[in-house]
């Protein structure tokens, strides 16, 4: 009996967002825990668009969830405040943040569609609610 699943997701390693992101999928993409590959790495997505060797890793596991999982749903997830980054205060803004991390994002998207063209990806930067002590939102990035 083979694994199959319907959704890789590519987030970062940080814990004040890995929870969230998690439920994010599985309500999003209505599938389960074991409906979904789930890899996480500092910066998210950043790897992948600097295509360095860590990125290649990122990639290597990417195809083996297309290949021997049947994934066909990809999900690419940055977040505000990455310290792989070097953190908000290493931006100009918020603005300037938001626009590299969304550069990233498309980036990394092309880069899957490259090598996995009937694939569809999907983008997203989550934002803490400043109201809320542990409430995401996650803005769909246009890939």
């Amino acid at each position: 009996m083979g694994v199959h699943v319907k959704v890789f997701a590519l987030g970062c390693i940080d814990p004040r967002f890995r929870d969230a992101f998690q439920q994010f999928i599985q309500k999003k993409f209505k599938v389960s825990p074991t409906q979904y590959d789930l890899k996480t790495d500092a910066g998210g997505s950043r790897e992948i668009a600097l295509k360095t060797t860590s990125g290649e890793w990122m990639l290597q596991n990417a195809e083996i969830a297309y290949s021997k999982h049947g994934a066909r749903i990809f999900v690419l997830c940055n977040h505000i405040d990455c310290a792989h980054y070097g953190g908000a205060n290493k931006f100009s803004g918020p603005e300037d943040e938001g626009q590299t991390h969304s550069a990233d994002l498309k980036t990394a998207a092309l880069v899957l569609k490259e090598k996995l063209p009937d694939i569809e990806v999907f983008a997203y930067l989550v934002h803490k609610e400043q109201r809320y002590r542990e409430a995401f939102i996650f803005q769909q990035v246009t890939v």
